[in-house]
């Protein structure tokens, strides 16, 4: 087929330079704000002013309904075997230790008096095709897992025939792992439930369904080819993790009623194509479907990473992508991100929800489009920095944040921080200051003025928002 000739181009076009942040997100009752910052979790009140709570690992959160509980994802880091087992499923224990059994020998037979460190033994073991098979997914999730049982398994004979800076590589080695649990917020702490799920790469979305009940996780596969993968699990812990689907995007949602989620997935045999798929997980007595779910393909499109779903209140389901037109050059990549809507039920076409001068107004970064609660105004940021928001009805652009972020030196990006819904009249994004320096405003439409939240932050927090080189992303 010519698409696979032309899909690889579009998709490397809507690859953004840079990091694609959530950072904050407001309480259901606009009275508290999440901060994400590079140490952990901190809450602000709705002026923005910071207060007591400082959770460390905290990278991903999610409010529940009742704006004091949070589903957060926290980074733990496992210094011992038989502590780590505590985190692992059956599968993983099992994969790890055979992986160790097999690397025992390898390390005992490998030239280390080249200096080589423990990356290049990695490399070169990996080279071998069934080292690669057998071991390479175990290496590219748990391979810090596979040192720590080879390191506290070992009767001597590691510690006398490595070069001493390796072993001591390893007496100092660590997992870390991604555990997802409900949080507590108090006003100097937060406290934590039982973990719902770990990980060990940390997830790219949480949501959590409408009564709060299911947890929605998305996280990357174990298997590198299949992509994301969806889990779901009940907020209370009592039945395991069902994966509903694997080559997933990376932002899927909760229909209204809870019954359904809405995702997108690679198409089949293509992973150039996808497929806009509803699944009922979630029966009428509101508990999770155990068997296989019922799916129902919605729509077709190019498949990305970074699709993003949300449906709304009135049934309709908005979702990104690019319109296709076809026949086209491998080098025709002019088709920018557009926004799109089904409404099962009501309506069997996918309907454009950006007019033509709408789209050629808007920022390049759609695909981190954010809806206002009540479905009127959509928000659109830029890589430049600047946010514009959309009126569905009328379809005019309003450039909300028009200050652009200064030019990064080469190889270095300004992250894309997504703006936030506080309400149907207001948003939260990051702008640069007058000073250069980031900061956080909370816009509103109706008064076409912001405030600035992050005026008393400290500057660590602030600086972070601002450039920086893509390889510490």
């Amino acid at each position: 087929m010519k698409t696979k000739l032309l899909l690889p181009c579009i998709v490397i076009a809507l690859t953004i330079a840079g990091c694609i942040e959530d950072r904050y997100q407001w309480s259901p009752n606009g009275k508290s704000m999440t901060v994400i910052t590079n140490d952990g979790l901190r809450i602000a009140d709705a002026d923005g002013k910071l207060t007591g709570v400082n959770v460390p690992g905290v990278h991903l959160v999610r409010w529940f309904a009742d704006s004091r509980h949070l589903l957060a994802s926290k980074d733990i880091d496992v210094a011992k075997w038989n502590d780590l087992t505590a985190y692992l499923t059956a599968a993983q224990i099992r994969s790890v230790t055979d992986a160790a059994q097999r690397v025992r020998p390898a390390i005992l037979n490998y030239n280390w008096s080249t200096g080589a460190d423990w990356g290049k033994f990695e490399s070169d073991y990996l080279k071998g095709p069934e080292s690669a098979k057998e071991d390479g997914p175990i290496f590219h999730n748990l391979d810090s897992a596979v040192g720590v049982y080879l390191r506290d398994h070992d009767d001597g004979t590691l510690r006398d025939f490595l070069p001493p800076l390796r072993w001591m590589d390893l007496q100092d080695l660590k997992q870390s792992i991604h555990s997802i649990a409900e949080c507590t917020v108090g006003e100097s702490e937060a406290t934590w439930g039982k973990p719902l799920m770990t990980l060990p790469q940390g997830p790219v979305d949480l949501r959590i369904s409408p009564d709060g009940r299911e947890a929605m996780i998305v996280a990357p596969m174990e298997q590198q080819d299949q992509g994301n993968g969806i889990w779901l699990v009940p907020t209370d812990g009592s039945v395991a993790p069902v994966l509903v689907s694997d080559h997933a995007a990376a932002h899927p949602d909760w229909s209204v009623d809870g019954h359904y989620v809405v995702y997108v997935c690679s198409a089949p045999h293509d992973a150039d194509l996808g497929v806009l798929r509803r699944a009922r997980v979630v029966g009428d007595d509101g508990s999770l479907i155990a068997k296989q779910p019922t799916t129902e393909d919605l729509a077709g499109l190019a498949f990305n990473a970074e699709t993003r779903v949300r449906c709304l209140a009135d049934g309709r389901i908005f979702f990104n992508s690019v319109e296709i037109v076809l026949p086209a050059a491998p080098t025709d990549v002019g088709q920018r991100m557009e926004l799109f809507a089904v409404d099962p039920g009501r309506q069997a076409t996918v309907m454009r929800l950006l007019t033509a001068t709408a789209l050629m107004q808007i920022g390049d970064s759609a695909a981190y489009f954010e809806v206002s609660p009540d479905g009127l105004h959509v928000s659109i940021p830029d890589q430049t920095g600047t946010v514009d928001v959309v009126n569905l009805a009328s379809g005019s652009v309003t450039r909300v944040q028009s200050k652009v972020f200064p030019i990064p030196a080469k190889g270095d990006s300004a992250p894309i921080i997504v703006p936030t819904w506080r309400n149907n009249d207001e948003l939260t994004f990051v702008a640069p200051g007058d000073d250069g320096r980031p900061q956080v405003i909370l816009y509103s439409l109706s008064s076409n003025s912001g405030k600035v939240l992050s005026a008393t932050w400290p500057t660590d927090i602030v600086e972070e928002l601002a450039p920086k080189p893509n390889s510490n992303h």
